[in-house]
């Protein structure tokens, strides 16, 4: 199950980076009478992979396993 997580989060980052390098070419914001300013200055910034891949390592499912160890030791 962890595998799959990462290989979401893998093809997220792809996806999101795909996005930031169309987006680089077109998003701006005003920045003073006429200027403009890209609105994500770095692709970290539109898409933390070190977060996703953090956030996958931190959930975890329980097995259907889990209980067992207690009831065998209940009887």
């Amino acid at each position: 199950m962890k595998a799959h997580n990462l290989r979401t989060v893998d093809r997220k980052y792809w996806i999101h980076m795909a996005a930031y390098q169309n987006f680089r070419a077109t998003g701006m914001k005003p920045a003073g009478k006429k200027k403009q300013v890209p609105i994500y200055k770095t692709f970290k910034s539109f898409f933390d992979y070190e977060s996703e891949l953090k956030s996958v390592s931190r959930k975890k499912k329980k097995s259907i396993f889990d209980g067992i160890s207690k009831v065998i030791k209940h009887e």
